[in-house]
């Protein structure tokens, strides 16, 4: 279980290493990805999906810290 917290919309863009992107691949039956996103600044306020399998499926590119 994986949890990435940011404060734009569910269409901003968030960030994964390519480790966790390893992973969600070979566990996919697994894995699952909570984001939370719209997070006010107060912290008492967010919306949240859920990515079950993969993120292979995501439009967007692993990154390296």
């Amino acid at each position: 279980m994986e949890v990435n917290t940011t404060t734009g919309s569910v269409d901003n863009p968030f960030y994964f290493s390519a480790t966790e992107m390893r992973f969600s691949r070979e566990h996919k039956e697994h894995y699952y990805l909570y984001r939370v996103y719209t997070l006010k600044q107060s912290g008492q306020q967010a919306d949240v999906t859920l990515l079950h399998g993969s993120l292979e499926g995501l439009s967007a590119d692993p990154i390296c810290y």
